[in-house]
């Protein structure tokens, strides 16, 4: 598999798109690629995530500090009440409340799930989350950030591997070592946020000129193009597009899909281009899927179907 993809990484792209990545064992490669965390030169793979991981590593030593662990003899430095800039303490201090608002949502990610639930795991999803907010201060930590985290680690760590030198090929091992699972978590977390950021920006959540309630309407003048009856009683409705789509579409479509079902679902947004323009036809689609149990229903009726979408996937699969 790894072989092939070696061969014309290229072809990967039309896979996913198709559905072609279903039961894949190197999913985590293939994002890598999509995302550009691995360049199209497969010469430069091994130096780039190389580079990149090193680039992480030096951010934690940075960020994530823990001034208990540390020899510091300098009074001035070594205090705990110091309100120095370059106080460890208070460095420490001012990342406490943005780790505690981190690790409250962490508690809550899919309790169903017993990985998400191990020790081992909420911590090294909450170092990379710490990590990327104090990098993006002005975004920092959103609610929804945790449910794109997720199954990004849950991939990489199910397909990392240690090296066997009778029969693992070296390019794959270095871009599946399992020694660097938080790591390529994190690159691939930065790498989806390039594109996803400005969705999470807090500024203007309430303007009609943020990204995120603009791309709400213009999903909504999708659904004007392919099916006006439906968008004319929505629109008689006076129902906010922004009140269903923004967790759609924030989320990745982790709280409408099992778990399992939004890895193919991602492959196909990776794969399309930077824009994720797939998210807008997507949400069409997921509309266009509950039609029925749209038109003709009061505004109540209709804001309730659309806001739990998977509830109407169960019935949907119950009936047929």
């Amino acid at each position: 598999e790894f072989i092939l993809f070696q061969q014309n990484p290229t072809l990967s792209r039309q896979n996913a798109l198709s559905g072609g990545l279903q039961g894949c064992a190197i999913r985590g490669i293939y994002w890598k690629y999509f995302l550009g965390i691995i360049p199209p030169q497969q010469q430069n793979w091994s130096s780039s995530i190389t580079q990149l991981r090193k680039n992480y590593e030096k951010c934690v030593s940075e960020l994530w500090i823990d001034p208990h662990k540390l020899d510091e003899s300098d009074p001035a430095l070594n205090n705990p009440l110091s309100q120095e800039d370059n106080s460890l303490w208070n460095r420490y201090f001012q990342g406490t409340e943005l780790k505690y608002e981190i690790q409250k949502d962490l508690t809550r990610l899919h309790p169903e799930i017993p990985f998400f639930q191990e020790a081992s795991t909420q911590e090294k999803l909450l170092k990379i989350l710490f990590i990327w907010a104090k990098l993006n201060p002005s975004i920092s930590y959103r609610q929804g950030m945790n449910e794109l985290v997720a199954p990004i680690f849950w991939l990489i760590s199910k397909e990392s591997i240690t090296f066997n030198k009778d029969h693992t090929n070296e390019d794959y091992f270095i871009l599946s070592d399992f020694t660097f699972i938080e790591h390529d978590t994190f690159l691939l977390f930065s790498a989806l946020m390039e594109s996803m950021g400005s969705l999470y920006d807090p500024t203007t959540t309430f303007s009609m000129q943020t990204p995120i309630i603009h791309k709400c309407y213009y999903i909504l003048s999708l659904i004007e193009r392919v099916d006006f009856e439906l968008y004319t009683h929505l629109s008689k409705l006076q129902i906010e597009p922004q009140l269903f789509l923004l967790r759609w579409i924030r989320c990745l479509f982790t709280r409408e899909f099992d778990f399992r079902e939004v890895l193919p679902i991602w492959d196909a947004i990776f794969a399309e281009n930077s824009d994720f323009e797939f998210i807008d036809y997507f949400s069409v689609a997921m509309i266009e899927f509950i039609r029925v149990d749209l038109i003709g229903k009061t505004d109540s009726e209709c804001l309730s179907k659309l806001m739990n979408f998977s509830s109407q996937l169960v019935s949907s699969s119950s009936s047929s």
